[in-house]
C-alpha cells in the first residue's frame, strides 16, 4: 500500500458539504483524515448551524465571507472548496504516489517517466514531494514541448500541412510557451497578423491553413476561441441550440469576410490580403430575417461602431495588386484581437480548455458547445477560473501548477464501494434542493423579462446604426464616382478652353494682317497682289471666325456639364456626411449594449444555477433509485450505478480516465522501451552540430536553457516519422470518446514500430531484461518501466512462472511480456 502524507485523504468522503472526513479505500471499514483547513471546518459548522446556506440564485453560500475569493487563499484551495462544496455523495481518496507521478508526468511533459524518477519518487519519504515535482515539471522545457504539440493540435486541428513550414510553426509554439507568453498574446497573433512578412507568416498559418476562407475561420474562430459551434447558424438560426443566433455568426463573420488569400509571383510564398472596404450581410433561409450590413460582433462581446471611413487608395497602406497584397490602414481583425482578453466568452473557453488538458473532461463538455442547455457541471468554478486566468496575465504555467495542487485532480480513479457511500445523507439533501429550484424558477423568469427587454433596446438601437452604415457604402461609391466624373469633364473643359484660346490668338494674327493689308490696298488700289492677300485674309478670318463660334459653344456646354456634375458630386457629399452623421455614437450604445451584456448574463447565471440544482437532483434521484433496486433487482441497480459513477465522474469527485493522445502514446511507448533516450541523445548531437545562430551568438549563461530549447524542437523532428504513424491510427482531438479500431489492433499486434521497439538492441528495455537473472528484479524493472510502478506480489509469481517455463525461449518471453503490458489498459490510459 504507497505511504500517504498529511495531505492525502485516505478513502471515499460519505456524503456532506464541505467534506472534512474521508471513508477508507473501496471496503466497508471507514477511516477519517481531518484536513488542517480551517476555513473549510468553519464553513461546516456555519451550515450545520443553520448561519450559512445555498444560495440558487447566486449560485454562492449565503453569509459566506470574502475571505474565499481572497488572493491570500491559494486558487488550488478555492478550486477545491467549489468542486467540493457542489460534491453530492462520494470523494474518491488521493491517488497513489505511482499513479500521481505518471499522471502529473503524462500531462505536463506528453510521456511516462522514467523508472529510475518512479522509483525516486517512491523512495522520498518528503510531505511535499508532489508539490516538487509539479515545480520542476511545469518549469520544464518538456513542458514547452508538450504544451505546444497541444496547442498544435487545438489550433490546426491536424490540418494537412501548407503555406508555412511545419517545423517553423512549432519552433514558434515551443518559443511561446518556453518564454511565457501568454495565451492571450498567442490568440491575437494568430488572429491578426498579416503574413504579409517572412517574420509574420508564421502565426498566420492558423488562417492560412484554412485558405483565408472566411466561413472557415469564422467556424473556426467561433470553436476555438470562443467555445461556440456556429456552423449551424450560418443560413438560419442555430435548429437546435436557441442561444446560437444567425446574427452571432454574422457579427464574427463580419471580422474576417475581407480576408483572401494572395501567392507572390515571384516567391510563390502565399500570404494574406486584405481589402479595405466591404460589409457583410445575411438572410434567413427559414424566416426571411436578415440584415444588409451586419457589424462586427464577436460572441459576447462589443459591437465594432466606429470606424474610419477611408475610401480609395487613402484607405490602404499598400493597395493589393497582381504583384502585391493589399495591406489596408484599418483592419478588423485588429479590434478583434485586442477585444479577446477582456472578452468574458473567450476567458471561460480558454479556461475550460485548460480545465480539459489536466482532468481529460471540460467543465463544459464539449467544449465547443458553451450554451444554457449544455451548462457546466460547475458554474462557479469555471468562473473563477476564467477570472484568475485574467487576474494572472493569462500565463499558462501558473494556472496548470495551481491545478496540478488540487485535490481534484490528485484523486484517484477507483470507483467507490456503494457500502461506504452514505444514501440517506443524499436523500436528506433532496428536499433542499427541490426548495432551490422553486425559489430558482421564479427568478428565472424574472431574469428572463429583463434580458429580452434589454436586448429588445439594444438590437433597436443597432438596426438605427445598422441602417445608417448601409446606405454610406453606396454614397461613397457615388462620390467617388462623381470625382472620376468631374475629374473627366475638368479635363475636357481644360482641353476645349485652351483650343479657344489658340484659335483666339489665331484670330487675332489673320485680323492684325487683314488691317495692314487693308491699309495698302487703301495706298495702291490696283495692285493685284495685294488685292488677293486682302481678299484671303478676310476669307480666312470669317473661317475662323465659325471654327471658333463651334469651339466656345462645346467650351461652354462643357464648363456648364463641369458645374452640374460639380453640384451633383457636392449633393453627393452632403449626403456621404449626413449618412456619416446618422451613424450612432459609441457612447450612445453604450449603456444599451451594457445592460444586454449584463442582463443576458444574469439570467444565463440564473439558467446556469438552475441547471446546476437539475443536476444534483439527478444524483439523489439515481442514489435513491439504485438504494431501492440493489437489494432485489441487481442487474437494473448495476446500470443505475454505473450511471451514478459516470456523474460523479464529471463532477470530479472521482478521477476519470483519459484515454493518452498519439503523441503521449508515441512518446511514452519510446520512453518505456528505451528508445526515447536514444532519440534524445541523437536530437542533442544533431543540435550540437549544427550551432544554430542563436546559439552561437547566446550568452554562456543563457546557452543551456537555449540548447535544451531548441532540442525540444529537434525532438520533434527527430521522431516525427514515429509519430505520425501513431498519428494516422490513434488521431483526434483532446476531450474526444475513445474508440478503439480493428486498425489499431492489427498495428499494435503486428506492426513493424513495435516490433522494432522490442527487438533487444543497444541498451533498450527488452535487452536490459533480458540480461537479468533474477525474476522478481525483471518484473520490478518491467513494471517501473512500462506502468510506472512497482509489481505487486502476484504480478512477480506470474512472471516468474512465465520466465522458468521459458527455456531457450527466454528473451522472447520477455519481448512478449514487454508486448502484453504495453498493449494493456493500464498503459493505454492516464489514471
Amino acid at each position: 500500500m504507497p505511504k500517504f502524507d498529511l495531505h492525502d485523504e485516505i478513502g471515499y468522503c460519505v456524503g456532506s458539504v464541505p467534506p472534512i472526513c474521508r471513508g477508507s479505500l473501496p471496503n466497508p471499514t471507514l477511516r477519517f483524515s481531518f484536513m488542517l483547513d480551517f476555513a473549510q471546518i468553519r464553513r461546516f459548522i456555519l451550515i450545520a448551524m443553520g448561519l450559512m446556506c445555498f444560495d440558487a440564485s447566486t449560485g454562492k453560500l449565503r453569509g459566506e465571507s470574502a475571505e474565499r475569493a481572497s488572493p491570500g487563499i491559494p486558487l488550488y484551495q478555492r478550486i477545491d472548496a467549489l468542486v467540493e462544496r457542489e460534491a453530492i455523495g462520494p470523494l474518491a481518496h488521493f491517488c497513489s504516489d505511482a499513479d500521481f507521478l505518471r499522471r502529473i508526468t503524462l500531462d505536463l511533459t506528453g510521456a511516462i517517466p522514467t523508472a529510475e524518477d518512479v522509483q525516486k519518487f517512491l523512495d522520498d519519504a518528503s510531505p511535499s514531494k508532489r508539490e516538487r515535482v509539479i515545480d520542476q515539471l511545469v518549469m520544464s522545457q518538456e513542458f514547452a514541448r508538450h504544451m505546444a504539440a497541444i496547442f498544435d493540435v487545438m489550433l490546426l486541428e491536424r490540418r494537412s500541412d501548407k503555406s508555412v513550414g511545419l517545423r517553423e510553426w512549432e519552433g514558434y509554439l515551443i518559443d511561446s510557451f518556453a518564454t511565457n507568453k501568454p495565451l492571450d498574446q498567442l490568440f491575437q497573433e494568430i488572429v491578426f497578423i498579416d503574413g504579409d512578412e517572412s517574420t509574420s507568416r508564421v502565426p498566420a498559418k492558423f488562417i492560412l491553413n484554412r485558405d483565408a476562407e472566411p466561413n472557415a475561420v469564422t467556424r473556426d474562430v467561433g470553436r476555438i476561441a470562443f467555445g461556440m459551434d456556429l456552423q449551424c447558424a450560418q443560413c438560419h438560426d442555430h435548429p437546435l441550440v436557441k442561444d446560437y443566433l444567425q446574427e452571432d455568426y454574422y457579427g464574427l463573420y463580419a471580422f474576417w469576410h475581407r480576408i483572401r488569400l494572395f501567392t507572390d509571383p515571384k516567391s510563390k510564398a502565399i500570404v494574406l490580403s486584405e481589402l479595405a472596404d466591404g460589409e457583410a450581410s445575411f438572410k434567413s433561409v427559414f424566416t426571411g430575417n436578415a440584415s444588409d450590413s451586419a457589424l462586427p460582433r464577436p460572441p459576447r462581446g462589443a459591437a465594432l461602431v466606429e470606424e474610419p471611413s477611408l475610401a480609395g487608395d487613402e484607405a490602404y497602406l499598400v493597395a493589393p495588386g497582381k504583384d502585391k497584397p493589399g495591406i489596408p490602414k484599418y483592419s478588423r481583425r485588429r479590434p478583434l484581437s485586442e477585444s479577446l482578453s477582456s472578452n468574458p466568452q473567450f476567458r471561460r473557453n480558454l479556461a475550460n480548455r485548460i480545465w480539459l488538458v489536466m482532468f481529460g473532461r471540460g467543465i463544459v463538455h464539449p467544449i465547443d458547445l458553451h450554451h444554457t442547455d449544455n451548462p457546466p457541471t460547475n458554474p462557479a468554478l469555471l468562473q473563477l477560473l476564467a477570472d484568475e486566468l485574467a487576474n494572472q496575465g493569462f500565463q499558462l504555467r501558473p494556472i496548470i501548477r495551481e491545478l496540478a495542487m488540487t485535490r481534484a485532480y490528485q484523486r484517484s480513479c477507483d470507483v467507490p464501494n456503494p457500502e461506504t457511500v452514505n444514501f440517506l445523507d443524499i436523500a436528506a439533501r433532496k428536499a433542499q434542493f427541490s426548495r432551490d429550484q422553486e425559489q430558482m424558477t421564479a427568478e428565472l423568469a424574472s431574469r428572463a423579462s429583463k434580458a429580452k427587454d434589454a436586448k429588445a433596446a439594444y438590437d433597436a438601437m443597432l438596426r438605427r446604426h445598422e441602417s445608417a452604415i448601409a446606405k454610406i457604402p453606396t454614397f461613397m461609391k457615388k462620390v467617388q464616382d462623381l470625382e472620376k466624373k468631374v475629374k473627366e469633364i475638368s479635363k475636357q473643359t481644360a482641353d476645349e478652353t485652351k483650343k479657344c484660346e489658340t484659335m483666339e490668338d489665331q484670330m487675332l494674327s489673320v485680323r492684325e494682317a487683314a488691317k495692314s493689308s487693308v491699309i495698302a490696298l487703301s495706298k495702291l488700289p490696283n495692285d493685284p497682289a495685294i488685292k488677293e492677300v486682302t481678299e484671303k485674309l478676310e476669307m480666312r478670318n470669317a473661317e475662323l471666325s465659325s471654327v471658333f463660334d463651334v469651339a466656345a459653344k462645346t467650351r461652354d456646354e462643357s464648363l456648364a456639364s463641369q458645374k452640374a456634375a460639380e453640384n451633383e458630386l457636392n449633393a453627393a457629399q452632403s449626403a456621404l456626411s449626413q449618412a456619416i452623421r446618422e451613424k450612432v455614437k459609441r457612447d450612445a450604445i453604450l449603456p444599451l449594449e451594457q445592460a444586454h451584456l449584463s442582463a443576458t448574463t444574469d439570467y444565463e447565471s440564473a439558467i446556469y444555477a438552475m441547471k446546476a440544482i437539475e443536476q444534483k437532483l439527478a444524483v439523489c434521484h439515481l442514489a435513491e433509485e439504485y438504494a431501492s433496486l440493489r437489494e432485489a433487482e441487481a442487474e437494473k441497480a448495476e446500470a443505475v450505478w454505473q450511471s451514478l459513477v459516470q456523474l460523479w465522474t464529471n463532477r470530479n469527485q472521482i478521477a476519470a480516465l483519459k484515454p493518452l493522445t498519439p503523441e503521449q502514446l508515441a512518446m511514452s511507448m519510446l520512453r518505456a522501451t528505451g528508445s526515447l533516450a536514444t532519440r534524445i541523445d541523437s536530437a542533442r548531437e544533431k543540435l550540437r552540430k549544427s550551432q544554430p545562430a542563436a546559439m552561437k551568438n547566446a550568452g554562456e549563461s543563457e546557452k543551456a536553457a537555449l540548447e535544451e530549447r531548441l532540442m525540444q524542437g529537434m525532438l520533434i523532428d527527430e521522431l516525427r516519422g514515429t509519430v505520425n504513424q501513431f498519428v494516422g491510427l490513434y488521431g483526434g482531438l483532446l476531450g474526444e470518446d475513445f474508440q478503439a479500431t480493428v486498425n489499431q489492433a492489427l498495428f499494435f499486434g503486428n506492426g513493424a514500430v513495435i516490433d522494432g521497439l522490442l527487438k533487444p538492441t543497444n541498451d533498450n528495455l527488452t535487452q536490459r531484461l533480458s540480461e537479468m537473472d533474477d525474476s522478481y528484479q525483471i518484473a520490478d524493472e518491467l513494471y517501473l518501466a512500462i506502468l510506472s510502478r512497482p509489481a505487486d506480489k502476484v504480478e512477480r509469481s506470474e512472471i516468474a512462472a512465465v520466465l522458468s517455463s521459458a527455456g531457450p525461449q527466454r528473451t522472447n518471453s520477455i519481448r512478449e511480456l514487454c508486448w502484453a503490458l504495453l498493449s494493456s489498459n493500464e498503459f493505454r490510459f492516464n489514471h
